[in-house]
């Protein structure tokens, strides 16, 4: 079983997505149903991203 990387908020995603509209889009749902999650992704659809989206999830390269 993967383990899913750390919680992302839900205003980092929407920030990677373009907009709320974008986010939803990729995740097949409304923007209306984005607006009643709390601070963090819902564990499914943050899974759903990760394998929609990976580069969303791969780690910072280190700054020099």
């Amino acid at each position: 079983m993967n383990k899913l990387p750390s919680r992302m908020r839900k205003t980092t995603a929407i920030k990677l997505a373009g907009s709320q509209a974008n986010l939803a889009r990729i995740l097949g749902r409304t923007t209306q149903a984005l607006t009643h999650w709390g601070l963090y992704i819902p564990k499914d659809y943050q899974w759903d991203l990760e394998r929609s989206k990976p580069e969303w999830f791969k780690p910072a390269k280190p700054r020099k």
